[in-house]
């Protein structure tokens, strides 16, 4: 009888979820059956990925961005909501594992989707969080949470890693693995387009920002500009000029498209980040405002060569542009080889 493995990718845009398909095709690959928990966006990117998967809705009080205060502090004034989830993720573990009959969990960032019965795997790339208030309480409370689980899942290399200090697992005490880079997306060489593409990504309503002030920006380019808007509820085209809008792509079309797209640009999110290293892009990464781990990311590889930087407020396309051809980006990045039948011992042994 296949083992039944509960997956739970944190409800915080869709770079959790994104990066969970990889384990999740590899779960699959090794025999395992996969039980997927999640809500809202992830869930409906990630029934589109897998629509022959069970799934179980995983509801969770939604934390809500401002365009006046960064978000470090925005997530400050609602720690209520945060408890409250902690508490609401392990009563409904329970039902779930009673439910399905789980036999290991993993849960990317969701501190309450754990059990004292069964192996429950935490996985991240921030295990030393960057925030501009209660910075070393922060990072205790992250650390004591963490090591509740059995083992810490790390997405970055063990040396060469592309989150820098934020994967710095020193202060751990239960055994961590490096899952290196979890892009879904794969690299083939192919022809490039002289063509933008934008990859608009994150919460509201920063979201939105960043997408108009890009909209705005690529109408002044001769060039073509694609801007993808992520939002896999929808399947719609929109074209404006020398500008195609595109709501969602299903993972083949946006690999070629990012493939083919000379040019990108997008937030610092730490998936997007994998996405654009695996597919040795030349990028220019924008922190959004008081993201304090974006910020740290994007001049972290900025300083290491791999990518261009700018403020979103500065934005000057045709500079960009003209700089992106003059950098190698990720064109030589390589990733770690990664012994998946290792990493699933602990699955394999519960």
């Amino acid at each position: 009888m296949k083992k039944r493995v509960l997956i739970t990718p944190m409800d915080w845009g869709l770079g959790h979820a994104s990066r969970c398909v990889k384990i999740i095709r590899k779960l699959n690959e090794y025999g395992y059956e996969v039980i997927i928990g999640c809500d809202n966006k992830p869930l409906h990117f990630l029934k589109k990925e897998f629509p022959n998967h069970d799934f179980v809705r995983l509801k969770a009080m939604p934390i809500l961005y401002s365009k006046y205060i960064g978000a470090s502090f925005a997530i400050f004034l609602q720690i209520y909501k945060l408890i409250y989830n902690y508490i609401y993720e392990r009563y409904i573990t329970k039902k779930i594992i009673n439910q399905f009959k789980i036999d290991a969990i993993i849960t990317d960032n969701r501190f309450g989707v754990r059990s004292k019965k069964i192996p429950s795997i935490f996985v991240t790339h921030q295990v030393e969080i960057r925030s501009k208030y209660f910075m070393s309480f922060v990072n205790y409370i992250n650390i004591r949470l963490i090591n509740r689980f059995n083992e810490c899942w790390i997405v970055d290399d063990k040396k060469n890693r592309l989150s820098g200090s934020l994967s710095n697992s020193s202060k751990l005490y239960i055994k961590t693995q490096h899952l290196s880079n979890l892009s879904r997306f794969r690299y083939f060489k192919t022809m490039t387009k002289k063509q933008l593409l934008v990859l608009v990504s994150g919460p509201e309503p920063q979201r939105s920002v960043f997408e108009k002030k890009l909209i705005e920006a690529s109408k002044k380019l001769k060039i073509k500009s694609i801007i993808l808007q992520c939002k896999p509820s929808q399947s719609l085209v929109n074209k404006q000029g020398n500008i195609s809008i595109i709501s969602h792509l299903q993972t083949e079309a946006l690999n070629k498209l990012i493939l083919e797209s000379r040019y990108v640009i997008s937030r610092s999110g730490y998936t997007t980040v994998m996405d654009l290293a695996k597919l040795k892009k030349k990028s220019c990464l924008i922190a959004t405002n008081g993201q304090y781990e974006q910020e740290y990311l994007s001049s972290y590889l900025g300083r290491h060569g791999f990518c261009l930087t700018s403020k979103l407020e500065k934005i000057d396309l045709e500079k960009i542009i003209g700089k992106l051809d003059e950098i190698h980006g990720f064109a030589n990045y390589q990733q770690d080889v990664v012994n998946w039948k290792d990493i699933f011992k602990i699955i394999a042994y519960a």
